[in-house]
């Protein structure tokens, strides 16, 4: 073999090797996992699924193992499936656990407030109203193309009483909450900018909602993660704080 041919090959097992890396790190957590894990979520299944987040995402690869298994630990003890209710946030060499719109919705329909909630953002182009008042409403007609601008975002939920209550972030709020991001320009922000809209009203909308233990925990891991901050895993296992 000559050089150039042995360091093609170094450089193609070194994903191989990081992979095997985090994945024994994750491995070595599974007790653990198997015991916060809700019943419904099978241990291994949730392993196979949080490991191909390094395949799309090599920046993965450069992380401590021992960060990436303590991110989805976090979201494990949650109960977020990692890729699309939860997201693993690379900073540096660290990887921090950051609830998405999806597991923050999902952990309000848990916590037996609400019997339904749904958010969506307002392009440039859509029809959109607010009615404030003693009959307050949102209506939004979507007429805009997938690539116009972003202009608002907003959440709605029902409670079990039957009450409908929304809130509506503009642009400017938006942004302001990315500018507080210690990846405002990379990461979620810059490859889910639509879902991370979402999430910032789904998460303005919880102070609305009645208080639950495990939607407190999963606000202040999403707010922890932006900041570029780590909450110990007894911290969401016991609920949180409330916020």
């Amino acid at each position: 073999m000559n050089d150039k041919t042995e360091t093609t090959a170094i450089e193609k097992a070194k994903p191989r090797a990081a992979a095997t890396t985090h994945k024994r790190a994750l491995q070595d957590q599974w007790k653990q996992m198997q015991a916060i894990l809700p019943p419904n979520l099978d241990a291994g299944r949730f392993i196979a699924v949080a490991m191909l987040a390094i395949q799309r995402n090599e920046k993965l690869r450069d992380c401590s193992p021992t960060s990436f298994a303590l991110a989805v630990m976090q979201s494990a003890a949650l109960g977020l499936e990692v890729g699309t209710e939860s997201y693993l946030v690379p900073y540096g060499k660290q990887v921090q656990c950051q609830p998405g719109y999806q597991g923050l919705a999902k952990l309000a329909l848990q916590s037996g407030n609400v019997t339904d909630i749904w958010m969506d953002v307002i392009r440039e182009g859509d029809d959109f109203e607010i009615v404030r008042g003693t009959n307050p409403d949102i209506r939004h007609t979507r007429r805009a193309p997938l690539g116009a601008e972003i202009l608002h975002a907003y959440c709605c939920s029902r409670s079990t009483s039957g009450h409908v209550s929304f809130t509506v972030l503009d642009k400017d709020q938006l942004e302001k909450r990315r500018a507080k991001s210690m990846a405002k320009n990379s990461g979620p922000w810059s490859e889910w900018y639509e879902e991370m809209c979402m999430a910032k009203a789904v998460k303005a909308h919880a102070k609305l909602l009645p208080k639950s233990a495990m939607m407190n925990a999963a606000v202040a891991l999403h707010d922890a993660t932006e900041m570029g901050r780590t909450i110990p895993i007894t911290a969401l296992v016991g609920g949180g704080d409330n916020d």
